[in-house]
């Protein structure tokens, strides 16, 4: 069992090239999600525990630990794990490990995944460990690239995510320098992502983000990236068929109907 994990770790992150965000993103980030959380749950951020899925080197657990009670942040790569404990706060705790095997003494009111997904090789079964993880009545808030947009997020190389492995690896071994895409190559469809959320008995919505965010996702400076943002959601405003051709996805979900 240990050895998979070992496997599954060097084949899973290998090339993958994580990149900073901006402290101005994290923090419209987090305030973004705590008043979601507050509205939703009718609960102070002060009272809050929060569970951070692929909390990375921990940027957002230690500006959510700002404004509430506990948060726990799970990362399966171990580098990144390492990272994240050299900043712990008394109200933080870091794990390293997968999340389907991840297990803690007590549930959480809030659960985010950002950007998790596709690297998710048995998404059912590590969203079935975070609805485990979740209080009645919690919520859980996921950001998400969707598989169909035509420049893949990680290596910005056009149609990326569209390619099998066989086909993928060697496109972006030649443009990237890159041996594998298998470590981010999980994303999924609008379609596809509406079937997981379907799966498990909460309530969600796919949210449209205010077109002046700056929180994750919705930070780019440039002219164009403002643009797609601006045209995309009012497209979606008005047809809701054009999600299939969003950038990604925000959903909120509330464990139990």
């Amino acid at each position: 069992m240990i050895k998979k994990k070992k496997e599954f770790q060097q084949v899973y992150f290998k090339g993958l090239s994580p990149t900073s965000v901006r402290h101005t993103v994290i923090e419209e980030t987090v305030k973004e999600i705590i008043r979601l959380a507050e509205k939703e749950l009718g609960k102070p951020a002060k009272d809050l525990t929060v569970l951070d899925v692929g909390s990375g080197w921990g940027e957002y657990v230690l500006e959510l630990a700002n404004h509430t009670k506990e948060v726990v942040g799970v990362e399966p790569y171990k580098k990144l794990y390492e990272e994240a404990i050299k900043n712990k706060k008394p109200n933080v705790n870091f794990f390293n490990a997968l999340i389907e095997d991840f297990t803690y003494g007590k549930k959480f009111d809030l659960v985010i995944s950002l950007t998790t997904i596709e690297h998710m090789p048995n998404v059912i079964k590590s969203f079935t460990t975070i609805y485990k993880l979740m209080k009645d009545k919690s919520l859980l808030y996921v950001t998400a690239p969707n598989k169909l947009w035509p420049l893949e997020p990680h290596y910005r190389l056009p149609f990326l995510s569209y390619l099998p492995l066989s086909i993928a690896n060697p496109y972006l071994k030649m443009f990237r320098k890159v041996e594998s895409f298998e470590d981010s190559s999980y994303a999924l469809t609008y379609f596809q992502t509406k079937k997981l959320f379907s799966s498990f008995n909460w309530k969600y919505s796919f949210v449209l983000p205010d077109p002046k965010a700056v929180y994750l996702g919705c930070g780019e400076d440039s002219s164009a990236n403002k643009l797609i943002k601006k045209v995309g959601i009012r497209l979606i405003k008005q047809f809701s068929f054009f999600w299939i051709f969003s950038k990604g996805f925000i959903i909120v979900a509330r464990k139990g109907k």
